[in-house]
């Protein structure tokens, strides 16, 4: 019996994929526009909420002092989502809007570490906000 020129493993590779690709366009809640608008608004609240601590903070005649990696972090979550922001748009049913959904399948590592960061900057925040709190 001839070879299929691909193993198992690669046709397991495929199928995964492809449904992954599929989940990207289809997925009720997990598609490509829904993940990015998601992450979208959780980044705008974050600077929302950053905004409302320094008020708080400023009321106080107190400061927190951003580290740099804090704009370095919003800065590239705000050029990850301009990347993407045809998926967000009705240009999404264009080509290019597929080409666009479809991509964003593999940026998972990339949102995930995005997420990261904003998390670290959030608890630097409270560690902040907790220190000053106990030296009162």
């Amino acid at each position: 019996m001839a070879g299929l020129g691909f193993s198992i493993g690669e046709l397991i590779k495929a199928v995964k994929l492809f449904n992954d690709v599929r989940s990207s366009f289809m997925d009720r809640y997990a598609n490509s526009y829904a993940l990015l608008q998601q992450f979208s608004q959780n980044i705008e609240l974050f600077c929302q909420l950053c905004e409302q601590h320094n008020a708080v903070l400023e009321d106080r005649g107190e400061s927190f002092d951003n580290p740099p990696s804090f704009d370095t972090t919003l800065d590239e979550c705000r050029a990850f989502i301009d990347g993407y922001k045809v998926l967000l748009g009705d240009d999404r049913r264009d080509p290019a809007g597929w080409i666009r959904t479809a991509l964003f399948t593999f940026e998972e590592k990339t949102v995930t570490r995005l997420k990261n960061d904003i998390v670290m900057q959030i608890q630097m925040r409270n560690w902040y906000s907790n220190i000053k709190n106990m030296a009162r």
